[in-house]
């Protein structure tokens, strides 16, 4: 019984693609034609509509990445300064990707190249820029950029390295005001409590806390004029235009398109095809009462 039903399967799946074959051959005008006006397209769009493509690349290096040692070290002096105010922590490498390629920064890069006049969108300009590293103890990440034009490529990546540093800074300067406006407010209600003060001891102690907190501000506002951002963020290879398009392969979407084009052709034809018994398997069964032979009545 087994072996019978898989015969007929045979049989079945034989007869079908008998069946698509005949309809491919009764119609290979047709096929032929679709093919060729598919591919004829593709090659159209691959070599004659396509505009070329420009792709730039920077590499940039990351000073303070959380849990990597860069071999980059400060000023002893200035180190003590920055690190007695609070600041952005260092950041995974993991983040600061994912910080270039957020939003909030495509909008300071299409404000300062000017970018809105040629309809970019944060959005646009981020489906463009790629960014990468070469290992996760990595301190260097690489932006890459594309673009019809091979100057606006490079310009692009540029500025996408210059405004994160410069996006860091503005992060950590608005931190320490907050933190030096805190500390002004403090100072001034502990001015007020020293004039309070009934001993001496109190006074004493007051005063040491005012001397602290007033070492405190000036370092905040020293740190609060140093670049914190580009300091952490060292363009170490800036992009070039390049002098030549990005090679694509534009034979292989040709003959993407030939086979798309021949699929679609030889599905049209097999259905195009007047419907036939037997087909999609559908084999009569001559075995059968309703396909014997009655001889004619008079």
């Amino acid at each position: 019984m087994d072996q019978n039903s898989g015969n007929r399967s045979d049989a079945v799946n034989k007869e079908s693609a008998n069946a698509v074959w005949r309809a491919i051959r009764k119609q290979k005008k047709f096929v032929i034609a679709v093919t060729l006006v598919a591919g004829l397209i593709g090659f159209i769009l691959n070599f004659i509509v396509a505009q070329p493509v420009f792709e730039s690349s920077a590499s940039v290096l990351l000073t303070q990445v959380a849990g990597q040692s860069s071999g980059y070290t400060q000023n002893y002096s200035m180190d003590s300064i920055t690190s007695s105010v609070p600041r952005v922590p260092p950041l995974s490498l993991k983040t600061h990707m994912g910080l270039v390629a957020d939003e909030a920064l495509m909008r300071r890069v299409i404000e300062d190249l000017n970018l809105g006049e040629q309809g970019y969108t944060p959005k646009k300009l981020a489906g463009e820029i790629k960014v990468s590293s070469p290992g996760e103890n990595s301190n260097v990440i690489k932006v890459t950029a594309r673009s019809n034009e091979p100057g606006l490529a490079a310009e692009v990546v540029n500025s996408v390295c210059g405004e994160y540093g410069l996006m860091l800074t503005d992060i950590n300067k608005r931190l320490i005001h907050n933190t030096v406006q805190v500390m002004l407010a403090e100072t001034e209600a502990l001015k007020a409590d020293l004039a309070k003060a009934a001993t001496a001891d109190e006074r004493q102690r007051i005063t040491d806390t005012l001397t602290t907190l007033s070492s405190k501000i000036y370092n905040a506002r020293i740190a609060r004029d140093i670049d914190l951002g580009t300091t952490g963020v060292v363009l170490i290879s800036p992009a070039l235009p390049s002098p030549a398009p990005v090679m694509t392969n534009k034979l292989l979407n040709t003959a993407l398109a030939l086979l798309l084009g021949f699929g679609c052709s030889a599905l049209l034809a097999f259905y195009m095809k007047p419907r036939s018994v037997g087909q999609f398997g559908s084999l009569p069964n001559t075995g059968s009462p309703d396909h014997q032979g009655h001889p004619e009545q008079n």
